[in-house]
C-alpha cells in the first residue's frame, strides 16, 4: 500500500487491509494495541549551498526563508505556524507534499527550511548532504508508534512480525 490518510488508520486496521502501523497516531479505541518505539522530535533541514545560513539558525532567519511543508491534505498551515503565531511570527510556506521521502531530494535543490523529524533528517543529511539544527522555537518532543489489533495478539505469527519491528526500531538506536 502506498501513501494513505493516517486519519483513516483505525479503518485500515480494522478492515484487515493493513496489519500494522507506524507513525504518530492520536489515541485509538482499546482494539488496537500501541507499543511506543522511540521519542522524536523536530528539527530544522535545509541545504547550506541554496540556504547560506550557519547553523544555528535564529528565529529571524527562520522566518525569513521560505518553507517546505509535508502535508498530506496540501494545507500550508501546521503546528509550526501555531507555535509562531504565539510569538507574534509568521513564515511563509512556499511549496508542500504529501510525501516525507521527497523533503531532502526538493531541499537539495531549492532555497527551503523544512521542519521535519530528527531521525529523518539525520538520514538526509547523510543522502543529500543536508545541515540540520534546531528548530528555533521550542517544540514538543512525540512518540512513534507501532500499532496493531489487539485481537492478532493470539496468533504467534503477528506476535512475531510485532516483535521483530519493535528489535529493528531498537537497533537503530532511535
Amino acid at each position: 500500500m502506498h501513501g494513505f490518510d493516517k486519519e483513516r488508520v483505525s479503518d485500515l486496521l480494522l478492515s484487515g487491509e493493513i496489519d500494522l502501523a507506524i507513525g504518530m497516531f492520536p489515541e485509538q479505541g482499546n482494539w488496537l494495541r500501541r507499543r511506543a518505539l522511540f521519542r522524536e522530535t523536530h528539527v530544522c533541514a535545509y541545504d547550506r549551498r541554496q540556504v547560506p545560513c550557519e547553523p544555528p539558525i535564529t528565529l529571524d532567519q527562520y522566518v525569513a526563508y521560505p518553507h517546505l511543508l509535508v502535508s498530506l491534505k496540501g494545507d500550508r498551515y501546521g503546528f509550526v505556524d501555531r507555535l509562531l503565531e504565539r510569538q507574534g511570527r509568521k513564515r511563509r510556506v512556499a511549496l508542500t507534499t504529501p510525501y516525507f521521502l521527497l523533503v531532502g531530494h526538493l531541499l537539495a535543490q531549492l532555497p527551503l527550511l523544512a521542519t521535519v523529524p530528527r531521525s529523518y533528517a539525520l538520514h538526509c543529511s547523510t543522502t543529500e548532504g543536508l545541515a540540520i539544527c534546531p528548530v528555533p522555537l521550542e517544540v514538543p518532543e512525540f512518540d512513534i508508534s507501532l500499532l496493531s489489533r489487539a485481537s492478532d495478539e493470539r496468533d504467534p505469527a503477528m506476535r512475531e512480525l510485532v516483535s521483530l519491528v519493535v528489535a529493528a526500531s531498537a537497533s537503530c538506536g532511535l
